[in-house]
């Protein structure tokens, strides 16, 4: 085969690989292929290798845990000024979710648990917000847990996410049922 046209050929591949046209194994497969067993295939598009990838994923997994702890501790345990508290929460639940939508091409199980850190954050902060602002209130925070996990709800139906969609089911049923009693 002509080399301009192995070139081509490889070039479309790894775009395939990269867009995620075809799945992985078969993009490696071809690319073994077409290059004779010359072409490192485990190269991603930025340069880096797949075990640069793997150590760069697991850092980012243990900063997003750190961020999360970071967001409970301040908020909860700390006596820190109200603003200081929930400007961090903020601050950190945006890192979290920054980073999920960053992970999401590349790797998209852990970015979903990202997102899910991230929505939980933000109602730990407006839970606490809510406290607050209005304490012992119960209408007024039922309130602020139904509006939040009806927003759960509609994000899952919108991206298809099963985990929002019960994660906003139950919270809602479980609202109105402590709400109750």
């Amino acid at each position: 085969m002509n080399r301009d046209r192995k070139e081509i050929i490889i070039k479309e591949i790894r775009y395939w690989k990269q867009t995620r046209l075809l799945p992985e194994q078969y993009c490696n497969y071809l690319l073994t292929l077409y290059s004779e067993g010359e072409e490192d295939y485990m190269k991603v598009e930025d340069g880096t290798t797949s075990s640069r990838r793997y150590i760069k994923s697991i850092l980012t997994f243990f900063l997003v845990q750190i961020l999360l702890m970071i967001s409970v501790v301040v908020i909860y345990f700390t006596d820190f000024p109200f603003l200081l508290q929930m400007a961090s929460g903020i601050f950190c639940g945006v890192i979290i979710l920054k980073i999920a939508k960053k992970t999401l091409n590349t790797l998209p199980h852990l970015a979903h648990l990202y997102f899910l850190i991230s929505a939980i954050t933000m109602l730990l902060i407006l839970v606490q917000i809510t406290q607050q602002v209005l304490p012992g209130n119960r209408i007024i925070m039922l309130l602020v847990i139904l509006i939040n996990c009806s927003s759960w709800l509609l994000i899952g139906m919108k991206f298809k996410l099963k985990y929002f969609i019960i994660a906003g089911s139950t919270g809602i049923i479980l609202g109105i049922v402590f709400f109750i009693y």
